[in-house]
């Protein structure tokens, strides 16, 4: 019994014991510069003419892979990065995660 107190108790008591993590000035910075150079990338590729799906810019071999993979009902995931002049995915005391996920449903369309 008191083991399972002292369990509960801590299992309250961590939560409240953790602090929010703040982000500093230069963290935010180099992630506004890597959001607003992935969102011109992407504004680029929304043109008309553009490739509309990033794997339809892939070599021939990889295109046809992927989409084999997706008809066969996989998932694609991938890890995306996005390059630009003075762009660094090294971010001052913090991470950037950049994934793109794409799936194929049959018989779906966009109307």
């Amino acid at each position: 019994m008191k083991r399972n107190s002292a369990f509960i108790v801590s299992l309250i008591a961590l939560p409240l014991a953790s602090t929010a993590a703040e982000l500093k000035q230069n963290t935010t910075t180099a992630f506004d510069k890597y959001v607003a150079a992935t969102e011109a990338r992407i504004e680029s590729e929304l043109q008309p003419g553009a490739t509309f799906l990033y794997l339809d810019s892939l070599p021939a071999d990889a295109l046809k892979w992927s989409y084999d993979k997706l008809k066969s009902g996989e998932v694609l995931v991938e890890r995306r990065e996005t390059k630009a002049p003075e762009l660094s995915l090294d971010v001052p005391d913090g991470m950037v995660h950049h994934w793109i996920g794409i799936i194929f449903i049959p018989g779906a369309t966009l109307t």
